[in-house]
């Protein structure tokens, strides 16, 4: 192999993605179509001279790097965005990423604080992953508007929480547990900590809502984190705001 292989900068998923999708053409080469189908695109020149390698080389050298990498520890950050990009872009689509952490989800998803106007279409492969694997799904969802005078906030709680399902989650079966904070009904505060956690291991944190323009037409920024022990603190923290009361499990 004639360049440099300089692997550094390819993140651990695109590595292990085309591991995974070489060994299912175990006779073909590496190619700038596989580099695409696994959102390599940024990496392609870096990735170019395995092209050059036998397939099996190719897996070889793909795990290897992979399971160094793992064995570091070290949190894996990526840069996750939506709307307009510059011509030389080294970041993931908002909905691309989200659409493939839920297809990714085997045991538990918890989704805290965004705003909703076409859940249907983003949450259709979760649905499936709660229907063929079990996954269980927690939502902690922010109200997005105050009960007018007179009217109960648990009563307005739940009015509001029976619209985001019935526009939202319009599927038959299983259906998120939904969380909501009381206070956001009452006094104007949001609950606006934004994030998604899969499996305890994965994270997202973006300003990007689950709305048209959030994963499509605004300028949005994200990171996606790798890493067991800040997933698990995340999650640690939501799970505080329920032993305390802070935010009440919906009873629907």
């Amino acid at each position: 192999m004639g360049e440099q292989l300089e692997l550094t900068g390819v993140p651990q998923r695109v590595l292990e993605a085309l591991a995974e999708e070489l060994a299912r053409s175990p006779e073909a080469r590496l190619t700038t179509a596989q580099v695409a189908r696994v959102g390599g695109q940024a990496y392609s020149a870096q990735l170019e001279p395995l092209g050059a390698l036998a397939p099996e080389a190719t897996i070889a050298v793909l795990q290897a790097v992979a399971a160094e990498r793992r064995a570091k520890h070290g949190p894996e950050l990526e840069l996750v965005w939506t709307g307009p990009e510059a011509s030389v872009s080294h970041s993931r689509s908002s909905a691309v990423v989200l659409r493939r952490l839920f297809e990714q989800a085997q045991r538990t998803v918890l989704i805290g604080g965004y705003a909703f106007d076409h859940g249907a279409e983003l949450f259709a492969p979760l649905h499936g992953m709660m229907t063929e694997r079990g996954v269980e799904t927690e939502i902690f969802l922010d109200l997005r508007e105050i009960a007018k005078p007179g009217v109960e906030p648990e009563a307005f709680a739940r009015d509001r929480i029976q619209h985001f399902l019935r526009h939202n989650w319009p599927f038959e079966g299983r259906k998120p547990v939904i969380y909501y904070d009381p206070r956001t009904a009452q006094r104007g505060a949001s609950l606006h900590a934004k994030c998604v956690v899969v499996d305890g291991k994965v994270s997202l944190i973006t300003s990007a809502n689950f709305t048209d323009r959030g994963q499509t037409r605004n300028l949005e920024l994200g990171v996606l984190i790798r890493d067991r022990g800040f997933a698990e603190t995340l999650v640690g923290q939501w799970r505080g705001l329920v032993a305390q009361g802070i935010v009440r499990r919906y009873e629907g």
